[in-house]
């Protein structure tokens, strides 16, 4: 894949005016470059292949665009903090964190993303987490550029409200830390799903 090829297929899916920067990253370091469809146990993934010295980075293509910026960055950190400290080195410990903050800084700086996007960022980069999911001001933040309007956050929803997820109706049991209980409706079984998973209410209770 060429610069102008990565610049085409990222032009889909970024805010036009973030295009350049992450085309930067990829000529700065090239790296095979997949969009997927959805994927619910993940928004995007870094795998390097030792045997044929390849980086590849996956986001997932159902993303709003800049939720897709977010992951694209995220995961390039991890390509940064692969070549700087190793195949080895911890997933999101220190290194992966101090990376990514500074992959990142350059897009805050130069003022390309709406203010209250950026202000939500500027705190949930002082410690940035495993998956923007984990961080529910950014969630919120994120969702008022998704398409489908009609979802909330699970965390949201009251105990005992039915409700769509990944096609399947479930009902509010009990929240957890992170998590929370679900009853899927048709076979009656338990789940635990994440606090931050984008739903929508079926019927609602309390």
């Amino acid at each position: 894949m060429s610069a102008a090829q990565i610049k085409i297929v990222l032009g889909r899916y970024l805010p036009p005016n973030t295009l350049d920067y992450c085309v930067q990253l990829w000529v700065q370091h090239p790296f095979h470059f997949t969009v997927t469809k959805k994927r619910s146990s993940r928004y995007g993934d870094y795998t390097f292949n030792s045997l044929k010295k390849e980086h590849s980075i996956t986001v997932n293509g159902d993303l709003n665009p800049y939720a897709f910026l977010i992951t694209y960055l995220h995961e390039y950190a991890h390509l940064l903090t692969s070549i700087e400290y190793g195949p080895h080195v911890s997933s999101h410990g220190q290194e992966w964190k101090s990376t990514f903050r500074n992959v990142m800084q350059a897009m805050l700086q130069q003022g390309l993303l709406p203010d209250e996007l950026r202000t939500v960022l500027l705190k949930h980069m002082k410690n940035p987490k495993a998956s923007s999911s984990g961080d529910t001001h950014l969630v919120l933040a994120l969702r008022k550029y998704d398409k489908n309007n009609f979802a909330i956050p699970l965390m949201m929803v009251n105990k005992g409200s039915s409700f769509s997820f990944n096609e399947r109706i479930y009902q509010f049991m009990e929240k957890r830390r992170t998590r929370v209980l679900c009853k899927e409706q048709s076979e009656g079984k338990l789940y635990l799903i994440h606090k931050a998973a984008l739903v929508e209410i079926i019927s609602t209770e309390g």
